[in-house]
């Protein structure tokens, strides 16, 4: 899990600048109105509206911000029923910058604090949960739900919950919402975040994937429109389903072949519950090239629209 909370120290050398920060300023609260009371508990009701998201929360919750920011994550906002101080402290010194982020708040009987964040590791995939989690649909894309002892004892808390949820148009990209809570009752918080859970909604909208042949063409061909532009060797795949030979002088994106060769170029595409579409293009040259090789393969998630995402590719399918 990407969990936020927890204690981390962070050393900055200044010549190379500030890899992770944490500071505290102010920032527009996604607050509005939201539905008068939840349907489970009669618990009056606010809306959350920021980072990508929408959803409902008990309005005696409070709202905090403080900016902690690193590699791979960084903070939306947190959800708490007790003050949450900046969780940062940095401090100079003549070999440069350190930052230790720690939690600052302690919970009391009955209270909880929740991290909204948002967060993107290489190689990050939410279509492959851990084998602990429970798969989840979050407004029509894929989630998954992790619960267990906290990591910090030292907050009071009884039990960690996580749901990491996809982020729109992106693979390795994604959203999580930590909570910490403590008993004794236990079941009736966890009931107040699962009705939380139960009405995010992506803002804006996600798009959906199309469903005939020919707007899936459109997409590929706006897609290999824009690859085409880096190299002239992605004119040779087919902007549909199927195989096409034609003459390249390097593989697509490089490297650059001894001599020109004849290739067979290939594209497959299959929808994902991501709404993308994850499309295989393979290169074969009719003789293996003595510098490259015979083959090139590649991976390309498309958005609904065409717009090409990220892309892996190699010798063999990624």
């Amino acid at each position: 899990m990407a969990h936020r909370m927890g204690t981390k120290i962070f050393l900055t050398v200044l010549s190379l600048g500030a890899l992770v920060s944490c500071s505290v300023g102010p920032k527009t609260v996604g607050l509005t109105p939201g539905p008068a009371t939840s349907g489970t508990t009669g618990t009056p009701l606010a809306t959350f509206r920021e980072g990508g998201l929408v959803f409902s929360y008990p309005a005696a919750w409070r709202i905090f911000h403080h900016d902690v920011v690193s590699s791979f994550s960084s903070s939306i906002a947190y959800l708490a029923t007790v003050d949450v101080p900046d969780p940062c402290t940095t401090t100079h010194d003549s070999v440069g910058t350190k930052t230790a982020c720690g939690d600052h708040f302690r919970l009391g009987p009955d209270t909880l604090v929740v991290e909204v964040m948002a967060a993107a590791f290489p190689g990050f995939d939410v279509l492959q949960k851990p084998s602990t989690a429970t798969a989840l649909t979050v407004d029509g894309l894929p989630a998954y739900f992790e619960s267990g002892p906290p990591e910090d004892p030292a907050v009071g808390a009884d039990q960690s919950l996580a749901w990491t949820l996809a982020r729109p148009s992106f693979v390795d990209n994604f959203l999580q919402i930590h909570a910490l809570v403590r008993g004794p009752d236990v079941a009736g918080l966890t009931g107040q975040l699962r009705d939380m859970i139960s009405t995010i909604r992506y803002d804006p909208p996600v798009a959906q994937l199309p469903k005939t042949s020919t707007e899936l063409n459109a997409a590929i061909g706006k897609a290999l429109g824009a690859l085409a532009n880096t190299s002239a060797a992605w004119r040779c795949v087919p902007a549909h389903v199927g195989s096409a030979v034609g003459t390249i002088s390097e593989y697509p994106g490089g490297p650059a072949l001894e001599a020109p060769h004849q290739a067979t170029c290939r594209t497959n595409v299959e929808p994902t519950a991501l709404q993308l579409w994850r499309a295989t293009f393979t290169v074969k040259l009719d003789k293996p090239d003595p510098v490259v090789g015979g083959q090139f393969a590649a991976q390309v998630w498309i958005a609904p629209d065409g717009t090409p995402g990220e892309m892996t590719s190699g010798s063999t399918v990624p």
